[in-house]
This record gives structure tokens, C-alpha cells and sequence, in this order.
């Protein structure tokens, strides 16, 4: 493959992403990291910042935004550890555990309607391709 074909595989991807936040968040009411920060603590239960970019594989940064706009939306609250100061929690809040069941309903809709696109074969070659990139990626950026 020439470099101008890998380039615009690249873009394309970057593109599809674009799309798949956007239709994610018009489908399920929150934007897609949001969402899976959400369904980390959900799972976890309260947990710090660094267990949270472990679980998302984001940097501290992301995270740190993303944590401030759930909380101003009243999704999580955060909180020092009595026995280490530097460390801080997050917690889900009621509002994210109602909004959670109701994202659940609506989640489950938007597969519904992908899968009448795309098979659970394609949407396995597709993560088993990107798996592999990702891991390629990863390699390449070592060397």
C-alpha cells in the first residue's frame, strides 16, 4: 500500500470516528467517553482518577475534563481520600444511575439499529482489524 493510500485509510478512520460520536451522542443522550467513563465507575464502583485512564486508556487530561463536565452536570462527585489527601475518588451520583438504566434502553436500540447494517461477524472482523492496527500502531511507535 502507498503512503497516500495508508494516509487516507488513516483519515477515513478519523472521520468514522467523528461520526460515530456524533450519531452516538444524538442516539444515546451522552457522548461516547462520557458514556464508557460512566459505565467504568458503574462496574468499579468508586474509584480514582488513575484506575479510570487504566480502565479507558485516555490521558489525564481527558479525563480530568471529562470528570469536571459530568460533575458541573451532576453525573459523578469527587472526593479526597480521608487517608491520602492527594488522592481523589469519583462516585457515580443517583442522576448517573437513573440516567444509566434510561442510556441502557436507548443503547440498546442504537445496536438494533446497526445490526440491521452490519452482521456480529462483520462487527467482529472489524474489532479483531482494529485490534491488530492498534497493536501495530503500538509497535511502531516503540521502534
Amino acid at each position: 500500500m502507498s503512503f497516500n493510500e495508508v494516509s487516507h485509510l488513516f483519515y477515513q478512520v478519523k472521520l468514522l470516528e467523528q461520526q460515530i460520536n456524533k450519531v452516538f451522542e444524538e442516539k444515546v443522550g451522552l457522548s461516547l467517553s462520557r458514556y464508557k467513563l460512566l459505565l467504568v465507575l458503574q462496574k468499579e464502583g468508586p474509584c480514582l482518577h488513575a484506575d479510570i485512564q487504566a480502565a479507558m486508556k485516555i490521558d489525564q487530561g481527558a479525563i480530568t475534563r471529562h470528570l469536571k463536565i459530568l460533575e458541573t452536570e451532576g453525573y459523578v462527585t469527587r472526593y479526597r481520600n480521608p487517608d491520602n489527601n492527594r488522592e481523589v475518588f469519583v462516585e457515580l451520583t443517583e442522576k448517573a444511575q437513573t440516567e444509566l438504566v434510561a442510556c441502557l434502553g436507548k443503547h440498546q436500540r442504537f445496536e438494533a439499529l446497526l445490526d440491521s447494517y452490519m452482521t456480529a461477524t462483520d462487527l467482529t472482523t472489524l474489532s479483531d482489524l482494529l485490534k491488530t492496527l492498534t497493536e501495530a500502531l503500538h509497535s511502531i511507535n516503540e521502534k
